[in-house]
């Protein structure tokens, strides 16, 4: 897995995704009220420690207007909460894990050992490990407890940014991240779950 996020420069409308054979009826009124993912970038951490909390829970989210997931998510959010930090912090991160099941976290932007800073938190049990942001650039971090894939496509992914040295300031900063559903049903008359052969044939809903 490479680097899935990129900055955005400017702030446009927010187009509402279709999914072809599944929107309802009310699709147009839908989209009207629905509200639009926030994509303002959160600052970084002043100092040299930069903190991050990850809560893993199940949620029901809203996919597109009127179209509801059973999602495992890093936060509250798919995808996850954009992380910014700077070139040369250190990273303390702490995992939560309150389901029923082992999950983990991924950083691509640290330069750890993944079978010890990556391993399995088991339900109920949190997890701590720190690293050195030496790297910038922007980058995914996700669930790698396997089939990582399958973690993945349930909604537990999201981008850490890390803020070069020499970067000019800017005065607004957003960060976008690429994401793709594969629905097992419609969801729109009760929330929908992975479609495991959609995504093994990397045929997402929309």
């Amino acid at each position: 897995m490479g680097s899935m996020a990129t900055t955005a420069f400017s702030a446009g409308a927010v187009a509402t995704p279709r999914f072809a054979g599944v929107a309802p009826a009310n699709a147009d009124e839908l989209a009207m009220a629905h509200a639009a993912y926030p994509a303002a970038f959160p600052a970084a951490p002043a100092g040299d420690v930069a903190r991050v909390g990850l809560d893993i829970q199940h949620r029901t989210v809203s996919v597109t207007p009127g179209i509801r997931y059973e999602a495992w998510i890093f936060g509250s959010t798919v995808p996850g909460p954009a992380i910014h930090v700077r070139h040369g912090q250190l990273v303390e991160v702490t995992l939560r894990n309150t389901l029923p099941m082992p999950h983990s976290v991924d950083f691509h932007a640290a330069e750890v050992a993944p079978n010890v800073a990556f391993s399995d938190v088991r339900p109920g049990a949190a997890k701590h490990f720190a690293f050195r942001a030496n790297a910038p650039g922007v980058f995914m971090y996700h669930c790698g407890t396997a089939p990582a894939f399958v973690h993945i496509a349930n909604g537990m992914y999201g981008a850490i940014v890390v803020e070069p040295k020499s970067l000019p300031a800017a005065g607004r900063e957003y960060v976008l991240v690429g994401c793709e559903f594969h629905l097992s049903s419609a969801g729109n008359t009760r929330p929908t779950t992975l479609d495991l052969t959609k995504a093994l044939n990397m045929a997402p809903t929309g």
